[in-house]
């Protein structure tokens, strides 16, 4: 059933604020006069209720569904407070698990809200007694549903005290954004924090691990190395070069933890982006050739020779990262595409920003993927195959360039954007 503006805007007022009753509230319906004892809230939903029986029969049907009601409640007249008293103590379930707030659906017909007019207008000739005895009009026009229920035993009255009117949708609204602001500042403040926390603990790892790790590592490539040398029996000797490939590769994934939590300062310098980027697609080609896998460098400008400024080295490994995850998650057979946008003041045509997005045709991200792309240590591939800190490197580089790294999926495969 169709609610009024009012209804909707005081339901919504009531539940944001949590208008649960207090133990000395609770005891409304015993009261003589409850509306000395109600919250300002509370009194909007009884002024709303007045004026909509669409609201008070769809209470009354929700309090008969979940057997609010008792037989000494029943033998004893209920006030329109006692209906609002059920939505502050019900009302944040029931906004959740139901939905009868939901807009109507679509093959209604200007006929059954021309129904529900004429019915409203009806019983506002109606003293609010008669307005549950009544109920069986509205159940018809809202398609023969009929709710549990013996409405015609309730005895509803109206309460002497007639609040104030009740607010339009659009101020209650205005409040209710006003509310969430302090709490969206108190979410920006902790994420601040986490990311804070995150990179000092991953500092005091990194120190750890560089210091106790890579000795070690050292030594052992070292001998290794010695051994491969005088050692000419083939398979011995490949076995020696194995170990020394892999501990260089322990020694990057160190190095890589060392960037993330202590990143060095950008070099800073004019460079030709286009440049930059070939060369960086150049450090892939055997391996997009060997998986059957097409690259590409697109400028949305014709100026793509403009310079840039910035860290040559970082902005190239930041590309990096992203080309080569996008090549390990096409496999086989796919696109890499990198576009560049370029950004400039209207007035003096100076270079301001620029925009590159890596798109691939591999299989996407889901929204778990997505949501923890940039979290230190978290890798979407299977064990064994890194840290999973190259996002948060590239992460790293755009911050110390001032811009920002994100991804997002795409109508095939996923598309990550460097901003600087």
């Amino acid at each position: 059933m169709p609610l009024k503006t009012s209804s909707l805007a005081a339901l919504c007022d009531t539940l944001s604020q949590r208008c649960v009753t207090t133990a000395d509230d609770r005891n409304l319906r015993n009261d003589h006069d409850p509306s000395s004892r109600a919250t300002p809230a509370l009194r909007r939903l009884v002024s709303a209720m007045c004026v909509d029986p669409a609201l008070v029969l769809a209470t009354l049907a929700h309090q008969f569904a979940a057997c609010d009601f008792t037989r000494a409640q029943l033998s004893h007249p209920l006030t329109l407070f006692d209906l609002a008293d059920f939505w502050c103590r019900q009302g944040s379930t029931l906004w959740r698990t139901t939905d009868w707030l939901a807009c109507p659906s679509t093959h209604a017909t200007d006929s059954t809200f021309t129904g529900f007019d004429r019915l409203d207008h009806y019983f506002q000739t109606l003293p609010l007694s008669r307005w549950p005895g009544q109920a069986e009009s509205w159940w018809a026009e809202a398609g023969g549903h009929r709710p549990e229920g013996d409405f015609s035993k309730v005895r509803l009255m109206s309460s002497d005290d007639q609040p104030e009117a009740s607010r339009s949708a659009h101020e209650v609204i205005a409040r209710l954004i006003d509310r969430c602001e302090p709490n969206e500042r108190l979410a920006s403040y902790a994420s601040a924090s986490v990311d804070r926390i995150k990179s000092e603990l991953a500092h005091s790892l990194a120190y750890g691990l560089s210091h106790e790790i890579n000795n070690p590592l050292a030594n052992i490539s070292t001998r290794a190395q010695s051994l491969a040398r005088v050692i000419d029996e083939p398979s011995q000797r490949q076995s020696l070069l194995r170990i020394v490939d892999q501990t260089s590769r322990a020694h990057a994934m160190i190095a890589d933890l060392m960037f993330y939590a202590n990143p060095p300062e950008p070099k800073w310098q004019s460079f030709d982006l286009k440049d930059c980027l070939n060369r960086t697609l150049s450090g892939f080609t055997d391996e997009a050739q060997r998986c059957s896998i097409a690259t590409s460098v697109l400028f949305d400008s014709d100026e793509e020779a403009q310079p840039v400024h910035g860290d040559v080295e970082m902005i190239g490994e930041a590309v990096a990262v992203l080309v080569r995850n996008a090549i390990e998650a096409i496999g086989i057979d796919g696109v890499v595409q990198v576009r560049v946008t370029r950004s400039e003041h209207r007035n003096n045509n100076t270079n301001n920003g620029c925009r590159i997005r890596v798109c691939d045709s591999g299989p996407g991200l889901t929204p778990e993927q997505a949501a923890r792309a940039f979290d230190p240590y978290y890798s979407g591939r299977e064990a064994g195959r890194g840290l999973g800190l190259g996002l948060c490197r590239a992460q790293r580089i755009m911050e110390l360039h001032g811009g920002s790294v994100s991804i997002e999926p795409a109508l095939a495969g996923c598309v990550a954007t460097l901003v600087w």
